[in-house]
């Protein structure tokens, strides 16, 4: 989808174009900005832990936020055993309510 629009709007107009790109690169940016443990939000959230605290969070509460990421208890029930399923489940989520 995002291709298709793309293909468009640089069929009209190359400013328009470059203004979309942006607005895609910043979209990103805001995504993986999310305080979800393996992306560079999470990452910052335990840096102002760490911060606020003057030591590192104890290994076992770094863990089990790596694996707890985003709780959404209507997705994928049977994939609930896997370490990470939710960040493999992050792009699907977010391209069925694009």
């Amino acid at each position: 989808m995002i291709g298709t629009v793309a293909f468009h709007i640089a069929g009209r107009d190359f400013w328009e174009f470059l203004f979309f790109l942006g607005l895609i690169s910043v979209n990103l940016a805001v995504v993986n900005f999310l305080p979800i443990p393996v992306l560079d939000g999470g990452h910052m959230v335990f840096l102002i832990y760490e911060k606020i605290r003057g030591k590192q969070a104890p290994e076992s509460v770094r863990v089990a936020a790596t694996y707890a990421g985003p709780v959404d208890p209507g997705v994928a029930d049977d994939l609930r055993d896997v370490p990470g399923h939710q960040t493999l489940l992050l792009p699907v989520g977010i391209s069925l309510k694009d």
